[in-house]
């Protein structure tokens, strides 16, 4: 339907399809899994994080101090502020051919990391984990 996401009737329709075995009860129990916001929907996002193994020990470790040397006041949020101090953005190649402005390439930089929460300028731990979970 062009949504992006598949609702439980297409899911099932899909799984059916793929003649994986599994009755009507498993099958609702596995979209329960992937749609992780309970909207009813399973949007890609949802679906990557549903099926994708969760980070070494030894790896969060790492992205976790990445995250504290990027979180410049330590308040737990990466925003465009902390990004600020360690990128420069004027040095971009789109802000030098005029094409975009250094403010608008630390957004689009920040919304890279804005997986699996709330798409604000605003990175949290879990966000940016999720984002090296990928």
């Amino acid at each position: 339907d062009g949504s992006k996401s598949l609702n439980n009737a297409e899911f099932k329709k899909s799984i059916k399809e793929m003649n994986i075995g599994l009755g009507d009860s498993e099958i609702r129990m596995l979209f329960d899994h992937f749609d992780a916001d309970h909207n009813g929907s399973i949007n890609f996002e949802e679906f990557i994080q549903g099926v994708r193994d969760p980070l070494s020990e030894r790896r969060q470790q790492l992205v976790c101090m990445a995250f504290k040397v990027l979180d410049k006041n330590g308040n737990g949020i990466v925003d465009a502020a902390d990004i600020a101090t360690c990128y420069d953005a004027t040095k971009h190649p789109d802000v030098i051919a005029g094409r975009k402005s250094s403010e608008e390439v630390l957004a689009e930089f920040l919304d890279t990391f804005d997986v699996g929460g709330v798409h604000d300028g605003k990175v949290t731990l879990d966000e940016f984990i999720n984002y090296y979970t990928n």
